[in-house]
């Protein structure tokens, strides 16, 4: 079987003037180039100092000479015209630039320029995915060998596709299957990026998610003091411990009582106990230490972002940017594979006060979550990241006897399991029923939904004092006088919490809101809608 080189076939592509046009629009009016900054900027190799949406080698140094000049000008409207962008003595490449400028009217349509640019970008994946296929071909079979035929037919298909790619128009091959393809072929060279494990740092919660994923929009949902906040923290304390870059969105709490919390976490212990009267922190000066390097070491992986009645389009626009610019970071840091320092795990804190800004004041409610559900899980695809949603449940599961959430509590619970890969409902029992130890410092993390995962609940330990939330310790009340002792039984927490629920009804006194002696036929319908208050919240 022939093997054509890569320049070969890459040169059967169809050589159009779409990177003339788009350069010769933007020299027409520099703000074509503007609203495209971040698109030029993402595919720009600041060690190479190249653009690879461009090929060919003059328009990739024109596009330099426009890039440089419109961001050493941003005062002046148009810096980057057919006169300035011309070098003296390159009589060449001047007489290149003069030729552009018959390319286009003295009022070009920013639908033309749109037109160029998605052309230049399917143009781009197809020279991307073509080298891919060639290498995937090359990596995985060595020409000097001989081939089974089998891997005749598997080097044929691929060789077959490329032909198609080559001779597909605009219409026939849609930008985002071009990328499906261009990830997954990197994918299967390198086992990553599909293969990527987003750890929530607890392994029980792990294994019945099958860990977090890029692209996925994650939901945790709950009633006022079931730890929506609390388990969210945890786990983005777990990332920005291991260096996953993460953003944390709250609509209520500010950056101070944020990483505050995420201290408690690593110090074991609610630092708000170390006030004085004066306000003044009392720490020993082994802490103090372990405070400095840990605040060091996510210095890097965590930004936070604390602004009250935040809309959804400037949530887009904080993402982006702070995409962009680790990004950009790592490009001029001489990283190669740059594209992969942007941000994995978005948190926002919470939905139903995340402002939609819809133009249409009459859009109901669930029209509204509809409308923050579908970009979010949009912008997680887009940017390849993870994004952990908090929510709010109605009252419904409050006027149950069971008072366990499930989906239809969700606030828009059509849009939202719609558009979530996963669902994650928080329940304490201890909330609802008072003085009964075995319900104590457990939490039910109630898998609900799970693209491509079971179905689940995971008992966790609940930590008040520090929001901690891990695996259930079942030494943790026992009496510390006889935790040294060998003779001392050991109980097991989650199996005496199955059991109460299951059993342990008749053992309390007669209170609303306590739990049904038998669950095996489902909960009877509720006599009292009474709730009983909770004083810590988190």
């Amino acid at each position: 079987m022939k093997f054509e080189s890569l320049n070969e076939i890459l040169n059967k592509l169809p050589r159009t003037k779409i990177e003339e046009n788009v350069l010769a629009f933007i020299l027409k009016k520099n703000d074509y180039y503007r609203d495209k900054e971040t698109l030029f900027l993402e595919n720009f190799d600041f060690r190479k100092q190249s653009c690879s949406l461009f090929i060919d080698d003059r328009c990739q140094k024109l596009f330099n000479i426009i890039k440089d000049k419109i961001e050493g000008n941003k005062t002046q409207n148009n810096p980057a015209n057919f006169e300035s962008v011309k070098i003296t003595d390159d009589k060449e490449f001047n007489l290149f630039v003069r030729q552009l400028e018959n390319k286009v009217d003295d009022n070009p349509s920013i639908e033309d320029f749109n037109d160029y640019i998605e052309e230049l970008c399917l143009f781009r994946i197809k020279r991307k995915t073509i080298e891919n296929c060639v290498d995937l071909i090359r990596t995985l079979f060595d020409k000097k060998t001989e081939r089974t035929d089998k891997q005749e037919g598997y080097i044929s298909s691929h060789l077959n596709f490329i032909s198609e790619l080559i001779t597909s128009k605009k219409g026939d091959f849609p930008l985002l299957y071009a990328k499906d393809i261009e990830d997954i072929i990197r994918d299967l060279k390198t086992g990553s990026g599909i293969q990527l494990k987003l750890s929530t740092g607890i392994e029980s919660l792990d294994q019945q998610l099958n860990y977090l994923r890029p692209g996925e929009l994650v939901i945790i949902a709950g009633r006022p003091g079931m730890g929506k906040t609390s388990l969210a923290l945890n786990v983005l304390y777990n990332l920005v411990t291991t260096s996953v870059k993460s953003l944390f969105f709250s609509l209520e709490m500010n950056r101070v009582e944020i990483t505050q919390k995420l201290l408690n976490l690593f110090l074991k212990y609610n630092i708000d106990k170390n006030f004085d009267d004066n306000m003044t922190l009392s720490m020993s000066k082994e802490d103090e230490e372990k405070v400095s390097d840990y605040l060091l070491k996510i210095e890097h992986s965590f930004c936070f972002v604390d602004k009250p009645f935040l809309s959804l389009e400037e949530t887009k626009r904080y993402v982006k940017e702070y995409n962009l610019n680790e990004k950009m970071k790592a490009k001029k840091s001489g990283f190669e594979d740059a594209d992969q320092h942007g941000v994995k795990v978005i948190f926002i804190d919470y939905l139903q006060i995340l402002n939609s800004s819809s133009s249409n004041p009459m859009r109901t409610e669930n029209e509204k979550i509809a409308k923050i559900t579908q970009t979010l899980k949009g912008l997680a695809l887009e940017l390849d990241c993870a994004i952990v949603l908090l929510s709010q449940l109605n009252r419904d599961n409050v006027k149950q006897a069971d008072k366990r959430p499930n989906m239809s509590n969700l606030k828009g619970s059509g849009a939202i399991e719609q558009d979530a890969n996963k669902i994650i409902l928080l329940h304490r029992e201890e909330y609802y029923v008072k003085n009964a130890k075995q319900l104590k410092g457990i939490v039910e993390v109630i898998v609900d939904k799970n693209r491509g995962g079971e179905t689940g609940t995971v008992y966790l330990d609940w930590h008040g004092d520090t929001q901690e939330i891990k695996e259930i310790d079942n030494n943790r009340f026992q009496n510390k006088d006889n935790q040294n002792n060998s003779d001392e039984i050991v109980i097991d927490r989650k199996e005496e919490y199955l059991k109460y629920l299951e059993n342990g009804a008749e053992q309390q006194t007669n209170t609303p809101n306590t739990p049904p002696k038998k669950w095996q036929s489902g909960p009877p319908k509720a006599k009292s809608s009474e709730t009983t208050s909770f004083q810590q919240n988190f």
